[in-house]
């Protein structure tokens, strides 16, 4: 019922793609654009031919994945998928006996339903893939230059009360000067020496 159709949707579904310009920059090349036709009518033949065992789920994987590959937005194939839908429901409605209308257009949803959520899910795999591995190198870099900034941090720490203890060696130095009656050389140093020494902790304070 749908054979004589296929062509027709083919048609439809790509003139709609060519008047989009972000999905007509994947249809310049004129073989490429008539193996994806050829491969869309195949596909939708495939619909209602099953079976729908594991191949059938393998093959609507390589679909979602060839999308992504060539970086096509999963939008568009929501908007596609809708517009098979659309004339699915029409050829149903229109050749299909009223008493097993019903049964097919639900038969037909399903299906459709089916391809939908396998080949969008390629889509949101990919894009789960590819969060974890950005989450996992920030992650990575994160901790480095937590770890980084702790080493220096220590390293200044250690510079500084090298520092502190430099001065207050000064200052014991000037005070030595001092008891040894070179008074004005022993204030004069220890003076600058505790000007130093009290810089020093004033850094170390705000270091810490």
């Amino acid at each position: 019922m749908v054979s004589p159709h296929a062509e027709t949707i083919v048609s439809d579904f790509y003139n709609l793609l060519l008047s989009i310009p972000d999905t007509a920059k994947f249809l310049h090349d004129a073989a490429r654009l008539a193996w994806l036709r050829e491969a869309h009518r195949k596909w939708l033949l495939a619909l209602f031919q099953g079976p729908y065992d594991e191949r059938y789920f393998q093959r609507l994987q390589r679909v979602g994945h060839a999308h992504v590959r060539i970086g096509l937005s999963a939008h568009f194939v929501y908007v596609g998928m809708n517009l098979v839908r659309q004339h699915l429901h029409r050829i149903i409605e229109a050749e299909v006996d009223p008493r097993e209308r019903d049964d097919a257009l639900k038969a037909m949803e399903k299906i459709l339903d089916l391809n939908l959520d396998i080949i969008a899910r390629t889509y949101h795999e990919e894009e789960l893939r590819r969060v974890f591995l950005s989450q996992k190198l920030d992650s990575l870099l994160i901790r480095f230059s937590q770890r980084f900034t702790f080493g220096l941090s220590i390293l200044l720490v250690v510079g500084l009360l090298g520092l502190s203890l430099g001065a207050v060696g000064l200052v014991v130095q000037d005070i030595a000067h001092i008891v040894r009656g070179n008074l004005s050389q022993g204030l004069v140093g220890a003076m600058g020496s505790v000007l130093i020494l009290w810089v020093v902790i004033a850094v170390v304070l705000m270091s810490v």
